[in-house]
């Protein structure tokens, strides 16, 4: 499997850890008081997840390194959660004292194991990325992913300021700009500076905008604020490539190659070795 195969499918994989971590936020309303305190640590999961988001976006290795660090302390972090809701479980069994709430505490240990696994396996393969010899990482594909994640935001502001009656000409710009960043971006020759220019332009609208009073457009709006933030400062980070040296060739040892000897110069070579015995 080949590093970028890797790196997109540790992106996937954040959607679904994220999804179960909200499940599990969901299901602490329903547990035991102790299941409910032990999972208190997996809201700290958030921080890591986001710096991995981030640092898979950043074309450089020594933030894969940054991220290895972030899933790691995740993976520790679910496991302490696991254990200390696991063993406040048993006891609470033993004492016959959560019979009410036992299911929800079971599902919810359940998803924290699963949740657990995970981002060990997220640390594996990045793990795996680490060691290939062979990694290249590029800043305009970086860019298609982010304004990729930038996209639906822009569209989910303008269809609720569009609801509540609250539609402006600064909402519509992102719906231009990204989805030709994000074409721009996949070409062969990239012009960085109108893709700054584009950027900039999105992110002044989405700064305008942001004087709307209505909650959800604002969040959408900081959200789309900050991947612009961040898709400008990975523009103008530069590309980084580790490429494996081609093995070298084996060296075979040729033997000697012996002069071809035609037949009448091996009967006249029998003739003189003749004359030479009978003399």
């Amino acid at each position: 499997m080949s590093s970028v195969t890797l790196q997109n499918n540790i992106r996937l994989r954040v959607i679904l850890v994220i999804s179960l971590s909200l499940f599990v936020q969901f299901g602490r309303k329903f547990v035991s008081d102790s299941v409910h305190k032990a999972t208190d640590l997996l809201e700290i999961n958030y921080i890591f997840y986001g710096l991995l988001l981030l640092c898979s976006c950043i074309p450089s290795k020594i933030a894969w390194y940054v991220a290895a660090i972030g899933t790691l302390l995740a993976t520790l972090l679910s496991a302490t959660a696991l254990a200390l809701g696991g063993i406040a479980t048993s006891r609470c069994l033993d004492n016959s004292g959560c019979i009410q709430t036992i299911f929800p505490s079971l599902l919810v240990l359940a998803a924290v194991a699963l949740q657990c696994l995970l981002d060990l396996y997220q640390t594996w393969n990045i793990y795996i990325i680490l060691r290939t010899p062979y990694f290249i990482a590029s800043s305009t594909q970086r860019l298609v992913i982010l304004f990729s994640w930038a996209l639906p935001f822009a569209i989910l502001t303008n269809i609720v300021l569009f609801v509540e009656s609250a539609w402006s000409v600064w909402a519509s710009p992102p719906l231009v700009a990204m989805p030709i960043i994000i074409i721009m971006a996949q070409a062969a020759v990239v012009d960085s500076l109108l893709l700054g220019v584009l950027i900039a332009i999105s992110m002044t609208s989405n700064m305008v905008a942001l004087l709307t009073q209505i909650e959800l457009a604002r969040t959408a709006l900081m959200i789309q604020a900050a991947i612009s933030a961040f898709g400008t400062l990975v523009l103008f980070l530069p590309s980084e490539k580790y490429i494996q040296p081609p093995p070298a060739a084996p060296t075979v040892e040729q033997s000697p190659i012996l002069p071809t000897v035609s037949t009448s110069e091996v009967q006249e070579l029998r003739q003189r070795k003749s004359k030479i015995l009978k003399f």
